[in-house]
């Protein structure tokens, strides 16, 4: 160990007493990750950062591959019964600028596709069947469904068209089969026109013009899509109408809404404090699935999250036994000057050094997995197929119930999982480094 990087000795001057030195710590920490410990190598630190780096890449890879299993729900869910954005059509048309119309809305306001006027009228329907079925029917206009590539990519139609004209409705597959009609066949549906008796209920014969299927039971038994026109004039309230904004970017719902009230307040405060509460996001009026899907994607990562666990106590311990084994060199360095906070800083820059080498470590491997998930879900199926081949008989099957492994990387996750792992690390060699407070010097070298 040179001179240069030596700790400073005590010095009389004031001014050089409380200097910080951070090279010498530095460099003594790279030196006791290199050295080999006490009969024991470096197994230790090389086991820790296997261990976090396979960690870091398998945390990454579930996580990808949960968010391409729940994406396509949150794009179905959006295109089929949500809007990315939506208000009540009589609070916008009190606050539109003079002169405007919708149209000019789509000029005006970045990142807005299509908006549209609806309104959604519960009743019962009734087929076939005697008994009576709860559906949503979906009133927009005509030519709505189809101008919506997203709607049209989401559903299969089985049969029909998505052209909605007066008298007709487009049903879920599962309430078609319920009601026992098809393609063509009529319907009754039955609704309480807005203060009416049991009695005084308004009832309308509908055509099947189509048949969608969603993938959703939800949607799929209890759905229909009506134009607006369809509905009588008894069963419509102009309070339940609806504007409802399709978005380019549905991550942009949040700038989109502070837009919009700017663009509709006109600066004025009031305004603005009454359309806040006026206007939601497809976050607010979904958010009993979203935050299920958020609650199982924190439950996995608590789940593998434990392997840092595991490998934050290896480190702890391994530390702490460096700790011990260099007591006689922490006795030295506290003799000629270093202070107690700069030694621990020297088993911590070690840990911290373990954390950053192991978070990149992981997140190159997580990457690597991510992006060849497929063709290592295809190697895994023949090396099953090679091994049960060799024990017997053995058939061509797949092994796995999806035909591709999908995966989704959002790189923000990735990175912080990459960190989980460097802080891991940071709280394991910061806690094995509190011992060093209590060594006192002048015990250590008396009997060296």
């Amino acid at each position: 160990m040179t001179g240069k990087f030596l700790p400073p000795a005590k010095s009389t001057n004031p001014k050089n007493h409380h200097r910080f030195y951070p090279q010498w710590i530095l460099f003594v920490a790279l030196r006791y990750m290199r050295t080999r410990r006490q009969n024991k190598g470096n197994t230790a630190t090389v086991l820790s950062i296997v261990g976090l780096s396979l960690g870091t890449a398998v945390l990454i890879t579930v996580i990808s591959i949960m968010n391409a299993f729940q994406m396509p729900t949150i794009e179905k869910i959006l295109a089929f019964n949500s809007f990315h954005v939506k208000m009540d059509k009589q609070i916008l048309d009190k606050y539109l600028p003079a002169g405007k119309n919708y149209s000019d809305l789509l000029k005006d306001l970045s990142g807005l596709r299509a908006l549209t006027p609806y309104r959604d009228v519960q009743g019962m329907m009734q087929g076939h069947y005697n008994r009576s079925l709860a559906v949503n029917l979906r009133a927009v206009p005509s030519g709505h469904l189809e101008s919506d590539k997203s709607f049209a990519e989401t559903v299969r139609l089985t049969e029909g068209d998505l052209k909605l004209r007066k008298g007709e409705v487009i049903l879920g597959r599962l309430l078609s089969n319920s009601l026992g009609r098809g393609l063509g066949d009529m319907v009754e549906f039955l609704t309480l026109p807005p203060g009416a008796g049991l009695l005084q209920s308004d009832k309308q014969l509908l055509k099947i013009a189509g048949i969608i299927e969603v993938g959703y039971p939800e949607y799929d038994q209890y759905w229909g899509f009506v134009a607006q026109q369809t509905l009588s004039q008894a069963s419509q309230d102009p309070s339940d109408v609806q504007i409802g904004f399709i978005l380019d970017q549905s991550e942009r719902d949040t700038d989109f809404i502070q837009e919009l009230i700017t663009h509709l307040s006109n600066g004025n405060s009031q305004i603005r404090d009454q359309l806040k509460t006026q206007i939601h996001s497809w976050r607010s009026y979904n958010s009993a699935i979203y935050g299920a899907l958020r609650v199982e994607k924190l439950m996995i990562m608590l789940i593998i999250g434990l392997i840092f666990v595991v490998m934050a106590v290896n480190i702890f311990h391994g530390l702490r036994r460096s700790v011990l084994e260099k007591t006689e060199d922490i006795g030295v360095l506290r003799a000629i000057g270093a202070r107690a906070f700069e030694i621990r800083l020297v088993f911590v820059g070690e840990g911290v050094l373990i954390g950053i080498i192991s978070g990149l470590l992981g997140l190159l491997l997580g990457v690597l997995i991510t992006s060849q998930i497929a063709n290592i879900i295809s190697a895994l199926e023949l090396a099953l197929g090679f091994v049960l081949r060799l024990f017997g008989n053995y058939d061509t099957i797949s092994f796995f119930y999806l035909d591709r492994a999908p995966s989704h990387l959002i790189w923000s996750e990735a990175v912080i999982s990459s960190l989980f792992a460097a802080a891991s690390a940071f709280a394991a060699s910061f806690a094995a480094s509190l011992h060093i407070s209590s060594i006192q010097p002048a015990e250590i070298l008396r009997y060296e």
